[in-house]
C-alpha cells in the first residue's frame, strides 16, 4: 500500500504491493485492479463540471499511459534518490518555499509547497529503521544514522529534528517560512512519514477534473 502523501487522498494500490502478494504463492494477482483505495472527499459546498478545451499542437504527443497501480514517486531517479539526502532531490520533488504554488512531481496535480515549523520531541531515542545495530557497526548503516539516539537535543525532554532530516540552514529555513528568522533545526515538511521532506501538497486533481482533498478552490492553479 503506497501514497504519495498522509493529506492528499492519493493513497492507492501499487503494482509493487501486488507483486509483493503474489510473491508469497498464496495470491494471484490482477494489475488492473491497482490505482486509489478511496475516493478523495473534500467539503467543497457544491459541485461543479468544467469544461476545459485544450488547444494542442499539431506535434503533440499524448503522455505515456501507465498501469492504474504503477508507481511515480522517484521514478526513473537512480539510486541517488534513495540513498542521498532529499535536499539532493530535483526540484521537481523537493520544494524550499512555503505556500510556493506549482505541481506535483508528475504533472497532475496543482500543488502548494508545505513548510513548517515547530517539530519537536521529547525524547532523545530515535530510530533510523535501518541500523540493527546499536553502535552503527552494521554494514547495512546508513553513514548519517550510526546512532539509535537523536543528536539535536537541546535538553533530556526537548529535542528537534535528528541532523540527518534537517534540509534547512537558519536563513534558507527563514528564506523558506518568508521570515526574518527561522531554527532549521525544527523546520521542515508537514509530514514525519515523508521523513520530514518538504515536498509540494497536491490539492487538485486533474484526471477527475475536482478537487481533492478539501480543497475549496474552483479552479487549478498554474501547473
Amino acid at each position: 500500500l503506497m501514497s504519495y502523501g498522509t493529506g492528499t487522498g492519493e493513497t492507492i494500490f501499487g503494482d509493487i504491493t501486488f507483486a509483493y502478494l503474489e510473491d508469497t504463492n498464496q495470491y494471484v494477482a490482477n494489475y488492473s485492479m491497482g490505482g486509489r483505495l478511496l475516493e478523495p472527499t473534500g467539503d467543497t459546498g457544491r459541485d461543479q463540471v468544467y469544461d476545459v478545451k485544450i488547444e494542442r499542437p499539431a506535434d503533440f504527443v499524448p503522455p505515456v499511459v501507465h498501469t492504474p497501480g504503477e508507481l511515480r514517486w522517484g521514478r526513473g531517479e537512480g539510486c541517488g534518490f534513495f540513498y542521498d539526502s532529499a535536499k539532493k532531490w530535483h526540484a521537481d520533488y523537493f520544494c524550499n518555499s512555503n505556500r510556493e504554488f506549482d505541481c506535483t512531481h508528475d504533472n497532475r496535480m496543482s500543488g502548494v509547497c508545505s513548510i513548517t515549523t515547530g517539530w519537536g520531541f521529547t525524547s532523545n531515542v530515535f530510530t533510523c529503521g535501518d541500523c540493527p545495530g546499536s553502535t552503527g557497526s552494521d554494514t547495512r548503516c546508513r553513514p548519517d544514522c550510526a546512532s539509535p539516539y537523536n543528536d539535536n537535543c537541546f535538553s533530556a525532554t526537548s529535542c528537534g529534528l535528528p541532523s540527518m532530516y534537517q534540509y534547512f540552514t537558519d536563513r534558507e529555513a527563514a528564506v523558506a517560512l518568508k521570515a526574518t528568522q527561522a531554527d532549521s533545526r525544527r523546520t521542515a515538511g508537514f509530514s514525519s512519514a515523508l521523513d520530514f521532506v518538504p515536498v509540494r501538497l497536491g490539492y487538485w486533481n486533474c484526471a477527475d477534473n475536482k478537487p481533492s482533498n478539501g480543497s475549496s478552490l474552483s479552479s487549478a492553479q498554474s501547473g
